[in-house]
């Protein structure tokens, strides 16, 4: 019992680190660097906690694009799919951890293109997309492997 509230305080608090560390490098870049919180949610809220956290790291992830953006909900076009699919196929996609990956990098792909291109009529610079990817998978498996490291202890 006290494990499984240690978890969900641990989840918490990197729902937290994340939501700040993608507005401190927003505020620092002033563009959307990089997109951990979103990492965050595809790789470890979906897969292994509860509903609340899922929402609230939803409700994070409506605020930071509210902060990107301008706009509260232009995130749930790829929020909501990643969340049904995700919850779909979470067996396979438990079996097969780097499909995660591919997932989270075809949600940026995406974002960039569909929602920051067409919506809010920005212009699509692929060099800037897989600055973007490349930041937040490193922040991902940089994550993991401690997250996997305390696992083990």
């Amino acid at each position: 019992m006290v494990e499984r509230k240690t978890s969900h305080i641990i989840c918490y608090a990197a729902m937290l680190f994340f939501f700040f560390l993608d507005l401190v490098s927003f505020s620092l870049y002033e563009k959307p660097l990089l997109y951990s919180l979103l990492g965050f949610y595809v790789l470890y809220a979906i897969p292994r906690m509860h509903y609340t956290a899922i929402g609230l790291n939803t409700l994070l992830l409506l605020v930071l694009n509210f902060f990107y953006q301008g706009r509260l909900l232009s995130a749930l076009i790829f929020i909501m799919p990643t969340l049904f699919l995700s919850l779909q196929a979470q067996n396979y996609l438990d079996d097969h951890p780097i499909i995660r990956y591919a997932l989270l990098v075809v949600i940026m792909v995406f974002n960039s293109v569909f929602v920051n291109g067409y919506l809010c009529e920005v212009a699509f610079d692929p060099l800037y997309t897989f600055i973007q990817i490349a930041g937040t998978l490193g922040v991902m498996i940089s994550f993991s492997l401690i997250y996997n490291f305390r696992q083990t202890r």
